[in-house]
């Protein structure tokens, strides 16, 4: 259980510093043909550690580190799926300027599901039995969820009202 003032912070974090966003894969079927797979992730990145790695104790994900040359290290968290579910539910009655990336988000994850939709839309393949392609429907969905986040996170934001 966490803090009013730990949620608070972490919206905060994620509200100034953070990223909200669907990553857009491709599945590979048969006959060389693909099928669009989607991601929900939250991220964070700084050049100290202590915040990644304080978001990281309370809500698990990954720390990455890179080092450009000429620059200080960045230190990257991010959370995905399930875990971004968790994390967006927790902090998302505190986000100000973010609260509509993580509605869709959440929006994108009950589709999805923790456990899964209702029914398995995995791709047919050899050793998955009861798994049926994902109606279009659902995935044009998806897609939209996905244009939607992209657009909200393109925008420029006056938090002033000016």
């Amino acid at each position: 259980m966490f803090t009013e003032a730990e949620l608070a912070y972490a919206a905060g974090i994620i509200d100034g510093e953070g990223c909200l966003a669907i990553c857009k894969g491709q599945n590979r079927l048969k006959r060389g043909r693909t099928k669009p797979n989607f991601t929900a992730l939250v991220g964070v990145g700084m050049t100290d550690a202590v915040v990644p790695r304080w978001l990281q104790v309370r809500w698990g994900g990954h720390i990455m580190t890179t080092k450009k040359p000429g620059c200080r290290t960045m230190y990257s968290w991010r959370v995905y799926s399930t875990a971004c579910e968790r994390f967006l539910e927790d902090i998302k009655g505190y986000l100000l300027i973010k609260r509509e990336q993580a509605v869709m988000l959440l929006v994108h994850r009950a589709m999805t599901g923790r456990n899964g939709p209702a029914v398995s839309y995995r791709a047919s393949a050899p050793g998955r039995q009861g798994a049926i392609p994902r109606p279009k429907a659902l995935t044009r969905v998806h897609e939209r969820i996905y244009e939607r986040v992209k657009a909200l996170n393109q925008r420029q934001i006056d938090v002033h009202g000016q």
